[in-house]
């Protein structure tokens, strides 16, 4: 019907939209650190993962649960650590950062 076709069409425009928004924000920032959309109280940290021609093939995604009595990994440390292996990642496939 024509509500369905509508409101398929306004989907998939706001979804090009946030898509296009997120690329950018993880240019600019390097990663996306954001809130779960599905459970509350997460936060998704995803670092982009390239190939030898600079592409983003993958991502290497890990969810963020804050501990109520142990402060040994914060979020800062998290995104650190995850950045860390995503270069790695990257650099075994043959990417070389223009950040050298």
């Amino acid at each position: 019907n024509l509500a369905s076709y509508i409101l398929l069409l306004l989907t998939k425009v706001l979804e090009k939209k946030y898509s296009k928004q997120s690329i950018h924000r993880i240019k600019k920032d390097g990663c996306e650190i954001v809130k779960s959309l599905q459970i509350a109280g997460i936060i998704n940290i995803s670092f982009p993962i390239f190939d030898y021609s600079g592409y983003a093939i993958a991502a290497l995604t890990s969810p963020f649960l804050n501990r109520l009595n142990d402060n040994t990994i914060n979020i800062k440390k998290a995104s650190i650590i995850m950045s860390k292996y995503s270069t790695k990642l990257s650099n075994e496939l043959g990417y070389e950062s223009k950040n050298k």
